[in-house]
């Protein structure tokens, strides 16, 4: 069978009905078929509406594949990451002086060699939407001057409009784009304990986007109203075609926002009063007159689990060495030795040059183990990476793909047998350094 050219496939993909699993291809266009296998010499196999049998298609035509299948969320709370960069969430079963036995719903039992394994990381969660819109003006408390139109909250002059969510969590993240006509007069609020956008003694936080440049602000009911947190020294004529993606990221526990501008961090601050905003009003103000001065969508409220962050923060100290760091940002080096489970309760032996005994310190209470390092083999790192729900990803050289199962050899790990609903992708690697892993939302 003769895989097929670029021209046939732009050719399929105008004929072919919406169908499971989406190929990107590599100029642009989109393909949509069933994908059964990927061969170690770079061929896709898929079903396609206008083939009478399995079509085959070269893989460097293809960027990335997106699987329709329902995507499940197995609720591991635990990340381990391989000497190859592959990433498995998981939960530890046990730890001896030589191996790791995990548990995943997905994959089933695993036993894995402490040599294979650089880095685990203990309290990851999934990250559960809050509200994701809009769609229309149900609930929003609309002022003046704003309408619903297209996706998105249109302002037509001076004014704000706003909205209560009695489900926001303490640590939170907080997305949307902004688009303006010409020069941006615009001011968000959040954690506010009031949906008016004036002045006056009120405890929340808010940033302003003007010609001036981008701040995050921090607004009391103390004395002092207003304390600049972060200040983004950037031209709002840098941004392409008058738009921008903003994330701030919010962790309750040590008061520390971030803020990501188009996926990128451009700051981040710790809030220097002792207390803490507790509202959950979000407020859009225009100070513009013009009409349609802005355009707010891509609104995403969703919970954050902080420890992710600190996890990449860490400073895993002596290479040759295992370390544990604790909640508290402690860091013990020496030798893991193994875990005990008491009471259904796992504790780790460390065994620290600094103490006559291995200490004993309850899983509970770790943030994050570093193993000590070893050399990576090449050919331990497949070309393909399969992008797992809860922020996993996993190499492949080839890989099969039934109906319920996706099956594949991995060079660390053996072979193995996938739920196909953990797979949300593949592509190619290198996975783009400015790319987290996929992640999965709990809806």
């Amino acid at each position: 069978m003769k895989p097929l050219t670029s021209a046939v496939l732009i050719l399929i993909a105008l004929q072919i009905p919406l169908s499971a699993d989406e190929l990107e291809l590599a100029d642009g266009g989109k393909l949509n078929g069933v994908v059964r296998s990927i061969t170690p010499n770079g061929i896709i196999t898929a079903d396609l509406a206008i083939t009478d049998e399995p079509a085959e298609i070269l893989a460097d035509k293809v960027s990335r594949v997106r699987f329709g299948k329902a995507i499940r969320n197995y609720g591991h709370d635990t990340m381990l990451t391989l000497i190859n960069g592959d990433r498995l969430p998981c939960d530890i079963t046990s730890i001896s002086e030589s191996e790791m036995m995990i548990s995943t719903g997905y994959a089933g039992p695993l036993t894995i060699p402490r040599k294979n394994i650089t880095t685990v990381q203990l309290g990851i969660r999934p990250r559960k939407t809050i509200y994701s819109g809009p769609e229309d003006l149900n609930h929003w408390d609309v002022g003046n001057n704003w309408h619903f139109e297209d996706g998105a909250l249109v302002s037509d002059g001076s004014g704000s409009v706003s909205r209560e969510f009695k489900d926001l969590p303490d640590s939170f993240s907080f997305s949307l784009q902004l688009k303006w006509a010409d020069k941006p007069m615009f001011k968000v609020f959040f954690s506010s304990d009031s949906s008016t956008s004036s002045g006056g003694n009120h405890d929340r936080y808010f940033m302003q986007v003007g010609s001036a440049g981008i701040e995050i602000k921090r607004q009391s009911s103390g004395k002092n109203s207003y304390h600049s947190l972060i200040v983004v020294n950037r031209s709002i004529d840098t941004f392409k075609d008058r738009k921008a993606n903003f994330e701030i990221r919010f962790d309750h526990r040590q008061q520390r926002l971030l803020l990501y501008i188009d996926g990128q961090l451009e700051g981040q601050a710790t809030d220097p009063l002792p207390m803490i905003p507790e509202g959950k009003t979000v407020v859009f103000r225009s100070d513009a007159s013009k009409a349609e001065a802005h355009r707010v969508s891509s609104i995403l409220l969703r919970e954050w689990d902080a420890a992710g962050e600190r996890h990449r923060s860490e400073d895993r100290g002596d290479f040759g060495e295992d370390a544990l760091i604790n909640n508290k940002g402690e860091r013990f080096g020496g030798r893991l030795q193994e875990s005990k489970v008491s009471k259904n309760a796992m504790t780790f032996l460390f065994k620290s040059p600094l103490a006559p005994e291995a200490l004993q310190i309850p899983a509970a209470e770790v943030s994050t183990l570093f193993f000590e390092k070893t050399d990576t083999e090449e050919s331990a790192t497949p070309p393909l990476v399969l992008g797992l729900s809860g922020s996993g990803t996993i190499g492949a050289r080839s890989c099969t793909f039934g109906p319920d199962k996706v099956e594949l050899t991995h060079p660390l790990l053996g072979p193995l047998k996938l739920n196909r609903d953990v797979v949300m992708m593949l592509q190619r690697r290198p996975w783009p350094e400015s790319q987290e892993p996929p992640t999965y939302d709990e809806e």
